[in-house]
C-alpha cells in the first residue's frame, strides 16, 4: 500500500458496561472501511471488539465538546477488503 496514510479510529474495549473506546491506528481500505494496524498489548485485560487486520466499517461519531472521531461498528462485508 505505497503511499497509504494511518488514520486513527476508535474501538470499543469489551466488557464495559458504559462503554470504553480505544484509539486504534488503521488505513483507509476504501470508503468507510479501514483495516486496524495497531496491536493491542493489553488483550488479557482490555480486549478489542475487533483485532488487527480486520477490516472494520466505521462511522463518524460526536464525542464531546464537538469533538468527533471514526468509531469502528462491524466487520467490513464488501469483496474489496
Amino acid at each position: 500500500m505505497a503511499g497509504a496514510m494511518d488514520q486513527l479510529i476508535y474501538v470499543n474495549v469489551v466488557g464495559f458496561p458504559d462503554g470504553n473506546l480505544e484509539p486504534v491506528k488503521a488505513i483507509h481500505v476504501h470508503g468507510s472501511c479501514f483495516r486496524i494496524i495497531d496491536v493491542n498489548d493489553d488483550d488479557e485485560h482490555f480486549p478489542w471488539e475487533f483485532v488487527t487486520d480486520e477490516v472494520v466499517t466505521c462511522e463518524e461519531v460526536v464525542f464531546y465538546e464537538n469533538e468527533s472521531g471514526l468509531v469502528a461498528k462491524h466487520v467490513c462485508r464488501c469483496g474489496n477488503a
